[in-house]
Parts: C-alpha cells; sequence; structure tokens
C-alpha cells in the first residue's frame, strides 16, 4: 500500500501521483507511452524499502486527466508535469530518475532542463529515433482506432515487442487496451503521431546539459530500437555508462525482474553527477545478467 495518495493540478492537467517507503533519497519513475503507475509494481516492491519511491501518472494515463485544450501532449508539457512532480514531493531535493522507453526521453530532457533536480538518471529502452518497424507499428495502431478495433492494439504490441513478458502482464496489458476510453485513444494517437514526426532526439533534448550520473539500459533483443545509435551517445552526455542486455527485450524488468539487480548496483554504487567528478566520458558495457 502506498504510504501517500496524492495530486496535483499543474497548467491544464491534474496528475495523481502516489509514495511508497519513506527512505532518502526519492526516486521517481516515469511511465512508457500508454503505461500507468501500475507498470513499476515491480520495481516498487524492489525499492520502496531503500527509497521513498515515486510513481504517477502522465497526462493521457491512468487516472490523468486533461482539463483544458488538446489532446495533444507536448514534450515541453510533459518535462514540465515532472517537475511539478517532484517539486510537490521532493521540495528542492534532488531525487535519482528513472524512466522506461518513452518516459526515458520524458526522463532525459527533465535531467537536461532541471540538472539541479537530478542526481542519477536511468533511461531503459531508451531510443534515439523512431525505426522502421516501430513506424509501422505506429501505421497499424492508427488503422486499428480507426476501424474501432482500438483494443486490438495490445495485441499487436504483443507480437511485435511484447512477447517475452509474462502471460501475466500480457493479460493486463490486453485489458488495458480493452477498457481504455476514447479520450485515452486519441491522447495515445496524438503522442505516436509526434514520435512518427521525429527525426531524433536532438530536436528535443540538448544531451550535453545533462550533469546526472547516466545508466542507459537496453535490451539487445529490441525488436523496435536501434542499438547502434546508442554509441553516439557516450561522448554526448557527461557522464554516462550503456548496457545492453542479452536476451532482453523492450520490456525489460517485465520480462526479467533480475534486471532490477542492474539498477539496484548503480543506484547505490555508480558514478557521482558530473559535475561532483572530472574526467570520465561514457563507458559502453555489454551485460549478461
Amino acid at each position: 500500500m502506498p504510504r501517500k495518495k496524492g495530486e496535483i493540478t499543474t497548467g491544464r492537467f491534474f496528475i495523481p501521483y502516489r509514495i511508497y517507503g519513506n527512505a532518502k533519497p526519492s526516486l521517481i519513475c516515469v511511465n512508457g507511452l500508454q503505461q500507468t503507475m501500475a507498470a513499476w509494481h515491480p520495481v516498487v516492491q524492489r525499492f520502496s524499502k531503500e527509497y521513498e519511491m515515486i510513481v504517477f501518472d502522465l497526462p493521457g494515463q491512468g487516472r490523468a486527466r486533461i482539463l483544458s485544450g488538446p489532446f495533444a501532449v507536448s514534450l515541453d508539457e510533459q518535462v514540465a508535469v515532472l517537475h511539478q512532480v517532484s517539486l510537490a514531493v521532493c521540495g528542492q531535493e534532488p531525487a535519482h530518475v528513472v524512466g522506461a522507453s518513452s518516459g526515458a526521453v520524458i526522463a532525459a530532457a527533465y535531467a537536461a532542463r532541471y540538472p539541479r533536480f537530478v542526481d542519477k538518471l536511468i533511461l531503459g529502452s531508451f531510443g534515439v529515433r523512431p525505426t522502421p518497424l516501430m513506424l509501422e507499428t505506429i501505421q497499424e495502431g492508427e488503422r486499428l482506432f480507426y476501424q474501432g478495433r482500438g483494443h486490438e492494439i495490445a495485441h499487436l504490441i504483443i507480437d511485435r515487442f511484447g512477447r517475452r513478458i509474462s502471460e501475466t502482464n500480457q493479460k493486463r496489458v490486453i485489458a488495458q487496451f480493452r477498457d481504455m476510453v476514447p479520450e485515452t485513444f486519441r491522447v495515445l494517437g496524438a503522442q505516436c503521431e509526434r514520435i512518427a514526426k521525429s527525426r531524433h532526439i536532438d530536436e528535443y533534448v540538448d544531451l550535453t546539459k545533462i550533469e546526472a550520473a547516466t545508466l542507459i539500459i537496453n535490451g539487445e533483443e529490441d525488436a523496435i530500437l536501434n542499438n547502434a545509435d546508442l554509441q553516439s551517445l557516450s561522448s554526448r552526455i557527461p557522464h554516462c555508462e550503456i548496457k545492453l542486455i542479452e536476451g532482453a527485450g523492450h520490456f525489460l524488468h517485465w520480462e526479467r525482474e533480475d534486471i532490477l539487480d542492474l539498477y539496484a548496483l548503480y543506484l547505490r554504487n555508480g558514478q557521482k553527477k558530473a559535475s561532483q567528478s572530472a574526467g570520465t566520458s561514457g563507458r559502453r558495457l555489454r551485460t549478461a545478467t
């Protein structure tokens, strides 16, 4: 059970959040596309005794609501929501931040724009640019939605890049899409359209501004990311490690909870902030767990 259930209204959004544990420092989790707070359940279970765990729903996800304006939610707005959640819970204290998939892009943008508020940064399933399979999946999802078959997007996701997740989690994805309302589908569609139009993360994020010690962790078998792109990041993020996990796909700890051991090791023993330590550029590590 969460220690606290809270909510904030920021700009045109109503944002719910949950806090687990009360140890310091805080660890903020940023959802991937169309995920909810529930996606972090294994992480909360693992780390809530060591950290103050903060999970929340971004606009268009779970219990969050868009109070006014368009269904399209910009990256700037998502970063602003993350910052307001951090201020509401952590005040002026820096926190560790971990993001998954599109949530990793949001987390990276946040660390670049608000470096003082991020201590250590973990970017899971971090994509630099949309791949052909990602674009194809977005187009197929749009076709299903406009045919009134939006619930079938769950099966599309599982077939394309979710076969490694457990049957229980597959059922959760299917149930989530089955219960989604039209407004949520429209938000998802707007997000996918933005991704499809983007060419490179450089359009949105100045990676050189990230001061936090950063771990990028991707699955070697991720079908919708091009891991070759990650090599260029080693000289762009000042203090960065990259780990490719053998036998893992896009959903990382949903596929293998032992990947959380790598999160734990980095949070406890990882590098210091770049501003506190000099002379280390990105180191790429190929890791089997």
